[in-house]
């Protein structure tokens, strides 16, 4: 998952769609998958959410990204809310996490 701090253009998500694609090998297709939804909660959370619908998936974090990252699931709780997974991360504590959903 990158969040960006604003909405980018067609072209520029073609960019790192495209370099994505490169770097991890995926090939000529973006891999398909859940609809994330982030939103800022109060106090330095974020709020992740996806459809209940999309069975199997974990949200896991590393610290670090490349071949030393180890990813684990979050310790966070899954709490189903209007049809939606959600997961609520403090950000402001501790140090930097990457975050995926993943279908082991």
């Amino acid at each position: 998952m990158i969040i960006y701090n604003r909405a980018l253009s067609d072209q520029e998500l073609a960019q790192v769609n495209n370099y994505l694609q490169t770097k991890y090998g995926l090939g000529g297709v973006a891999p398909t998958g859940p609809t994330l939804t982030v939103a800022r909660g109060s106090n330095g959370t974020l709020i992740i959410s996806w459809s209940v619908d999309e069975v199997g998936f974990d949200l896991e974090s590393t610290p670090v990204l490349g071949t030393g990252a180890n990813w684990t699931k979050v310790t966070e709780a899954v709490v189903p809310n209007n049809g939606q997974n959600t997961v609520t991360i403090q950000t402001n504590s501790g140090p930097a996490r990457f975050l995926r959903l993943h279908k082991p």
